[in-house]
C-alpha cells in the first residue's frame, strides 16, 4: 500500500509493463518463454486460441453454461441453473479452468519461479461479452434473458476467484483483468442492455476478487460507467482512443483520488507494430498524458499510477510480431521511466 495526498493506492505501478489477452502461438511453452523474457516484472499467463478453439474468449470460460459452451447448443438453462446455483451456494465457490481451456495458465505456473516479478497477471472474459456471444436454445443472446446473465456472472466471478488464488501461489500480488471488448457497442443502437445492469454484472465479478482488479475495452465506451465501477485499473487503448478518455478527465481524476491506475495500451496490436520504434510510441505516450494534464490531471500522478501495455490482445498477429509487440512494450516502459526519473519503490 502507498499513500499519496491522503489517499491509500493498493498498488504504484510506476509503468509497469504487461500485457492484454491472446497470442498467437500454438505452443504455450514457447508462448509464456516469450512473455517471461519480455515481461519478467509482470508476467501473464497468454490465451492461445490457435491452439485450441477452446481458448477463444467466447468459450474459455464458459463451460458449464447453455449455449455454444461446446461447440453446439450445450446444456438447456434449467440443467444449466441447478448445477451452477448448487455450486455458488457452497461455503467456498470456485470453478476451475482445465489446461485443455487454458495452456497458457498451467505453462506459466509450470515456467518456474518468476525472479524479478512484482506481480502476475490473468484475465477472464467480461459478462457483457460472454452473454452477447453465448445463447440459448432459440438462439437467442443470453444478455436479453435476467435468469441467464445471472449465471453468466455467478459462473464467471467463481472462475475469477479460482483463477486468483491459483495465480496467488505464484506471486501474492495478482492482477486480474475482465476483458469487455463489448462494452464498445455501448449506444451503438444495434444492442439495446441496461447501462445500470452491466454495472451490477461488472461489479459482482469484481468483487469475488481480493487482489487488483480490473477492466480492459479495447475501443471507446461509456467510460463514466467503467470508472465508476470497483475496478482498480481501468485498461485502454490508448494507441487509438487516448482523446475520448480524456475528455471525461474529472471521472479520471475521481478514479485516482479513490487510488485507481489507468493501463495505458499504447503499443498498438496490428501488423502496424513490426514498423515502430520504442522511442516514437513512447513520444506518442506522451501526446497521450498531454491531452490529460492539459485538463487540469497531475501528470505525475498519471505516471506513478501507470501501467503500459499493448493496445488489445495479439492473437490475430504472426508470431514474431507479436513478439515484437511485448518486446516495445517493456523497452516504452523503460523510456518512459528514464525520461521522468520514475523508480519502483517496492
Amino acid at each position: 500500500m502507498f499513500v499519496r495526498g491522503g489517499v491509500t493506492v493498493p498498488f504504484r505501478p510506476a509503468l509497469l509493463p504487461t500485457a492484454i489477452g491472446s497470442l498467437p502461438h500454438r505452443d504455450p511453452v514457447a508462448a509464456m518463454a516469450v512473455v517471461r523474457r519480455h515481461l519478467p516484472e509482470c508476467p501473464y499467463w497468454p490465451q492461445l486460441p490457435r491452439r485450441d478453439r477452446r481458448e477463444q474468449m467466447d468459450l474459455q470460460f464458459s463451460e458449464g453454461l447453455p449455449g455454444l459452451a461446446d461447440g453446439d447448443r450445450g446444456s438447456d438453462l434449467a440443467a444449466a441453473g441447478e448445477a451452477i446455483y448448487r455450486r455458488y451456494l457452497e461455503a467456498d465457490p470456485v470453478l476451475a479452468i482445465g489446461p485443455e481451456r487454458a495452456a497458457g495458465l498451467y505453462a506459466l505456473a509450470g515456467s518456474g519461479p518468476l525472479g524479478r516479478a512484482v506481480a502476475v497477471k490473468g484475465q477472464i472474459t467480461g459478462p457483457l461479452t460472454l452473454g452477447l456471444s453465448l445463447e440459448d436454445g432459440s438462439g437467442r443472446p443470453l444478455l436479453y434473458r435476467e435468469d441467464a446473465m445471472d449465471l453468466v456472472v455467478k459462473v464467471l466471478a467463481m472462475r475469477a476467484r479460482w483463477q486468483e488464488r491459483f495465480l496467488a501461489r505464484l506471486n501474492p500480488r495478482t492482477i486480474i483483468f475482465v476483458d469487455e471488448p463489448s462494452l464498445a457497442t455501448y449506444g451503438s443502437g444495434f444492442f439495446a442492455y441496461d447501462r445500470a445492469a452491466v454495472i451490477a454484472w461488472l461489479t459482482e465479478v469484481l468483487e469475488a476478487l481480493t487482489g487488483l482488479r480490473g477492466i480492459h475495452c479495447c475501443a471507446n465506451t461509456d467510460w463514466p460507467a467503467v470508472l465508476a465501477t470497483p475496478a482498480h485499473i481501468v485498461s485502454f487503448d490508448a494507441w487509438g482512443f487516448a482523446r475520448q478518455l480524456a475528455l471525461y478527465a474529472a471521472e479520471v481524476g475521481a478514479f485516482l483520488d479513490r487510488g485507481g491506475m489507468l493501463a495505458w495500451g499504447i503499443v498498438p496490436a496490428s501488423a502496424e507494430v513490426a514498423t515502430l520504434g520504442a522511442s516514437g510510441i513512447a513520444d506518442r505516450l506522451e501526446q497521450s498524458l498531454d491531452l490529460f494534464s492539459a485538463r487540469g490531471l497531475d501528470r505525475r500522478l498519471l505516471l506513478e499510477r501507470a501501467l503500459v501495455t499493448p493496445s488489445c490482445g495479439l492473437g490475430s498477429l504472426e508470431e514474431a510480431t507479436a513478439a515484437r509487440a511485448l518486446e516495445l512494450t517493456g523497452q516504452v516502459a523503460g523510456i518512459m521511466r528514464e525520461r521522468h526519473g520514475l523508480g519502483r519503490e517496492d
